[in-house]
């Protein structure tokens, strides 16, 4: 004798309504989140990115600096429950004149790789890549 069955649902819902709300505000809330976190970083780009012909900028000092910049509007981050965590490529898709690249360096002067760029430097094995951002200067740095 069979108490269940397995073909019929226990509690009728309808799927399509209650879905679609959660949609839209799940997406609303996304929308949300990505509009403070670009307009953010826009004043990060005018406050302390200036645009330097052919600059190359490490990545590690842009984090720094968008660190120390979120530390100084932290009341301002504290306000809404979004990430504002950096990524470098986007400073190259909010301002196209700068743009985010992997450059070969010498492992010694950390400069870009040439031919008998510095004293030490002796063969192939003496260069790495390193991911720097191209035109910009840190306001600020040198």
């Amino acid at each position: 004798m069979r108490l269940t069955n397995k073909f019929r649902p226990a509690i009728l819902v309808d799927k399509n309504e209650p879905t679609i709300q959660i949609e839209d505000e799940v997406k609303k809330q996304q929308n949300f989140q990505r509009d403070k976190y670009v307009s953010f970083l826009r004043r990060f780009i005018d406050a302390k990115c200036e645009y330097d012909y052919q600059h190359m900028t490490f990545h590690d000092d842009i984090k720094k600096a968008y660190a120390q910049f979120l530390t100084d509007n932290k009341d301002e981050i504290c306000k809404y429950n979004v990430n504002y965590s950096l990524t470098v490529s986007d400073i190259g898709k909010l301002d196209p004149r700068f743009e985010f690249k992997a450059v070969t360096v010498c492992k010694f002067c950390k400069k870009k790789q040439f031919k008998d760029c510095c004293l030490e430097y002796m063969s192939r094995i003496d260069r790495t890549k390193h991911i720097y951002m191209i035109n910009l200067k840190l306001v600020g740095m040198s």
